[in-house]
């Protein structure tokens, strides 16, 4: 027994030790063929696999290897893939996974994605319920889990099969039917994820209970310094699907029944809304519910709430005022290839730089008011979810394309505030089939129904910072007067709608009337 145990580890690793060789020549091709690898339209200069670490208690000749991509413009991601090494002993599942769960060939080893075997799923979670360790050659990963979880699982019978979702993009999430969601991060960042601290925090420190609770984690710490969160266990929140696509259905109901009114520009009724005034109402509670928790632990150092500082004032603004500049240029660059019909907006947008400058600018060596918190910092309607009874947000971890650190960094509750109002605003205009916006770009109907747009933009960002602001109260993180509310609002709106239009000259040129429209609004007003 004890000499066949021997071989068969000899065997194993042997194996990792040909992989670690081979592999990094091998993965430049197989990267970019992922959904979640973020780096497809740069070009990688070399992969280095940083460490293995054997999870062979939880499925044999199962790893999670670490690996270092440095790009040829200078900068270096590191990422998590758990692999399987195929072999002659492999259940028929394993080598029936799909070529899309992109099998690796490496010499004479066939290797395939872990999170494509039902075995290996199931055995994961088992790894969280007895917490597990596993050494690799420079560090170690940890699955703890907490005392919520063994509550979590001790409801009917069911037996709890993994399922890898498909619509995951950045991560990859597996639901253990209807209890339970992990979460596996694969672009990693040195340092605590927000999405575990922040998660732990709300619902286990502070109570907010609009939150999944944090069930366990996964955490590799690299010798003598050094610490990436792998995964995240939550408890699974039964809901209707998330608050993005309800707005959608909701704003399509309220067009239909507008346009069935007779007159071509009718008054306003609230019976169009249906009950989206109210949702909207209570969406903003929420939020400021979750603000109120985050704020709520003044011994907590990470979580204290803080003063603005003069220097930082300063900072922040010459920021706002730099990323600006960055991307009026980026837009001056990109108007012959937008389509034909925005081009003449753009063109008359760029000219307005200096207008955006100066309201950033306005704010110097003023009084923001209020102080800066822990914020959610990638706040829009798919990041909540909606039920019947009530709205539950997720996904705290931020922009993945930013350092830890800087997704951490304390800042304004509004910058929240201000991504809610916006996101509203997108679905406004991207429910209808014309992506440009009737706002700036009519078409067939369109210069019909944009008052109508207009209007019920206008009247959910008011109920969402009625609720907002009837819940948050006097807060101390909250700007005092109303003018130095309205004028930090204003800048953060504006600040977030430059950066969708980033985003949009970036990956959807066809979009970029929806932030075109809103910094329109915000010079104008």
């Amino acid at each position: 027994m004890n000499g066949g145990s021997s071989t068969k580890q000899n065997t194993s690793g042997q194996r990792l030790a040909h992989l670690r060789e081979r592999l990094p020549a091998i993965l430049p091709t197989y990267l970019p063929a992922q959904r979640w690898f973020a780096g497809k339209a740069a070009r990688i200069d070399s992969v280095k696999i940083l460490d293995v670490v054997p999870l062979d208690v939880i499925a044999a000749d199962a790893a999670v290897f670490l690996v270092r991509v440095q790009y040829a413009s200078g900068l270096q991601e590191t990422y998590a893939l758990p692999l399987i090494a195929l072999s002659e002993g492999c259940p028929p599942e394993m080598r029936a996974a799909p070529l899309t769960a992109g099998k690796l060939e490496c010499g004479d080893v066939e290797l395939i994605d872990a999170l494509q075997s039902d075995t290996f799923l199931n055995a994961l979670l088992k790894g969280f319920v007895q917490p597990q360790s596993f050494d690799g050659a420079f560090g170690r990963a940890e699955m703890k889990s907490s005392v919520n979880l063994a509550q979590a699982l001790a409801g009917p019978g069911e037996t709890l099969q993994g399922q890898l979702l498909k619509s995951e993009q950045s991560n990859s999430s597996i639901h253990y039917g209807e209890r339970l969601i992990l979460k596996l991060f694969r672009r990693l960042s040195e340092g605590v994820n927000p999405e575990l601290e922040m998660g732990e925090f709300l619902s286990s420190r502070a109570g907010f209970s609009n939150t999944p609770h944090v069930l366990g984690s996964m955490t590799y710490t690299r010798h003598p310094t050094g610490q990436f969160s792998l995964a995240v266990l939550q408890e699974f929140v039964p809901n209707d699907g998330d608050a993005w696509h309800y707005t959608l259905v909701q704003f399509a109901h309220f067009l239909a029944a507008a346009q069935q009114a007779e007159g071509s520009a009718p008054a306003l009724e609230d019976r169009w809304f249906g009950a989206y005034l109210a949702d909207a109402e209570e969406l903003g509670r929420t939020t400021a519910g979750m603000h109120l928790a985050l704020a709520s632990d003044a011994q907590h150092s990470d979580f204290a709430p803080e003063p603005w500082s003069e220097s930082l004032k300063r900072e922040v603004v010459q920021n706002w005022c730099d990323f600006a500049g960055r991307v009026f240029e980026l837009l001056r660059h990109n108007i012959p290839r937008l389509p034909e019909q925005l081009q003449d907006v753009a063109k008359a947008m760029s000219a307005r730089e200096d207008e955006v400058i100066r309201i950033f600018q306005s704010l110097s060596g003023q009084d923001f008011g209020g102080m800066l918190m822990r914020v959610h910092g990638d706040y829009h309607l798919g990041q909540v979810l909606h039920s019947s009874s009530k709205f539950v947000i997720i996904d705290f971890e931020g922009e993945p394309a930013r350092p830890i650190a800087e997704r951490r960094a304390k800042q304004s509750a509004l910058k929240d505030v201000a991504g809610m109002l916006r996101s509203f605003d997108y679905a406004a205009h991207s429910a209808d089939l014309d992506p440009l916006g009737d706002a700036i770009h009519p078409t067939s109907g369109a210069g019909r129904r944009a008052p109508l747009v207009d209007s019920w933009r206008s009247r959910v960002q008011e109920r969402f910072l009625s609720g907002y602001l009837a819940t948050a109260g006097r807060a101390q993180f909250l700007p005092e007067t109303s003018d130095q509310f309205s004028k930090l609002l204003k800048v953060y709106l504006l600040e977030k709608a430059i950066y969708e239009l980033q985003y949009e000259l970036n990956s959807r040129p066809e979009w970029v009337g929806i932030p075109l429209g809103g910094i329109k609004r915000l010079l104008d007003s």
